[in-house]
């Protein structure tokens, strides 16, 4: 890799990992920001800070990815990251509830680096050094949101969940300083056209997809159907527009197909992950350990460690290895980590050799199923079709969560944690188990969509 390529994928690496570390750092204050509002609003209300993030970046990275093609990458690479500079410089002085939840969903505009990321890498790297830093890039989705855990809750723990965006605002601003020094500066594509309808429709389809899911289920019907009705809408106006946002054309291709399934089931078990085993890892009683945030980050680093070091391992041989093989690897890797977390998780060393299991399954499959996509799609769409897959991988997260975060709530038990006080609801062992062992049956569902892959 010559020092051009090495300075351009420390800055794209340096951007994707400050964006998912600064997404994870939520995750520990959300009891402080509770308690800050003398628990004024219920957990579901709590769970928008999250939430409003993932929905306005699941409704805008095709739209920005399009953009890229049509602006320019570096231009709108450089629009993300300001809007994103300036909403995570707001969000640390705000006490409102609803300001804070605007703000966050502001910050969804962030998630537009990632598609616009590696269509930059597809363009400017060597074909042979295409999946290697393809796989360096998708280390940072880990290693971010693992040091994001660590870091957030090391800051909540010494002051308040206010310094941990007061702390970040100046690697963000360092980052699009280095973004406009280190990024090529392509020319726009004026022939493209920003397909307004389509937009507007995928937009509204996944606002009601995510926003139902996150309902309870009585009320979320209503909303998927809702949903359904404007995809279905939403499939027919990219049929009959001479400039889709989304090529139907392209998706009868094969492996396009079976790379945009295979992100929608790695963001299901990759999401699936987080929420069951922080909580097995801090919770109190008999089921789980009882560990502070910084504990249970500690715990889960290796699984980010893994990650990093498998990825560009496996980004080199893609060229050597059929993609395919990789995938059903990966799947399979994923498969027996879950399975054997949902059996035997009663030890923090048990928990994370399953959990390397998990992390470099992930790892391959993340690798192998993106570099699938941009192998085979013109140079011209790359960046659309990531943005795509980006939103299948988002919303397959959002699936995965909902599952994790239904499972958990429905088997439960109290616990008294002394005579006098407030008996606590929370997951019984069978909870845990539901939880792995419905990753462990999607990644058969990876597996059975690698096995149609030419590649």
């Amino acid at each position: 890799m010559n020092p051009y390529e090495k300075r351009l994928l420390l800055t794209l690496s340096f951007t994707a990992f400050l964006v998912m570390y600064t997404e994870a750092m939520m995750i520990p204050a959300l009891p402080q920001i509770l308690a800050e509002l003398n628990y004024t609003i219920t957990s579901s209300s709590l769970a928008w800070i999250i939430t409003s993030y993932l929905l306005v970046a699941t409704t805008t990275m095709a739209l920005l990815a399009k953009m890229g093609e049509k602006y320019g990458k570096k231009n709108i690479l450089m629009l993300s990251l300001f809007v994103y500079l300036v909403s995570v410089s707001l969000s640390g002085f705000q006490t409102i509830y609803t300001n804070l939840i605007i703000l966050r969903g502001i910050q969804g505009i962030g998630a537009g680096v990632f598609p616009i990321s590696y269509a930059i890498i597809s363009d400017q790297f060597d074909k042979k050094k295409v999946g290697m830093a393809q796989g360096v890039l998708s280390s940072m989705f880990a290693l971010g949101a693992s040091i994001g855990i660590i870091g957030g809750a090391f800051i909540d723990f010494i002051s308040n969940w206010q310094w941990s965006y007061h702390t970040i605002i100046p690697f963000v601003l360092l980052d699009f300083i280095l973004v406009v020094i280190f990024i090529p500066k392509d020319a726009p594509n004026n022939e493209v056209k920003l397909d307004a309808p389509g937009i507007a429709t995928l937009g509204l389809s996944l606002f009601f997809f995510v926003y139902g899911l996150s309902l309870k289920i009585n009320i979320a019907v209503t909303y998927l159907f809702i949903s359904l009705i404007i995809f279905v809408l939403f499939i027919l106006i990219e049929w009959i527009t001479e400039n889709p946002i989304v090529d139907l054309k392209i998706l009868k291709n094969r492996e396009v197909m079976i790379a945009n399934l295979t992100a929608f089931f790695i963001g299901v078990v990759q999401f699936e992950f987080y929420q069951p085993v922080v909580l097995k890892l801090t919770n109190p009683g008999q089921y789980s350990f009882n560990l502070n945030y910084i504990q249970a980050g500690l715990v889960i680093l290796p699984y980010s460690l893994i990650m990093l070091l498998v990825s560009p391992i496996v980004g080199m041989k893609l060229n050597k290895i059929r993609k395919r093989t990789f995938l059903v690897l990966g799947a399979l890797l994923i498969f027996v980590g879950y399975l054997g977390i949902s059996l035997f998780n009663g030890f923090l060393l048990v928990i994370i050799a399953w959990e390397l299991f998990i992390s470099a399954g992930l790892a391959i499959d993340l690798v192998a199923s993106i570099n699938l996509l941009t192998t085979s799609v013109s140079k011209d769409i790359v960046s659309s079709s990531t943005g795509i897959n980006m939103i299948a991988r988002t919303a397959g997260g959002v699936v995965g969560g909902t599952i994790s975060g239904y499972i958990l709530t429905s088997y439960i038990y109290y616990y008294h944690f002394n005579i006098n006080a407030i008996p606590l609801l929370l997951p019984n062992s069978h909870a845990y188990f539901l939880a792995f062992f419905a990753s462990s049956m999607v990644s058969l569902l990876i597996l059975l969509t690698s096995l149609f892959s030419k590649k």
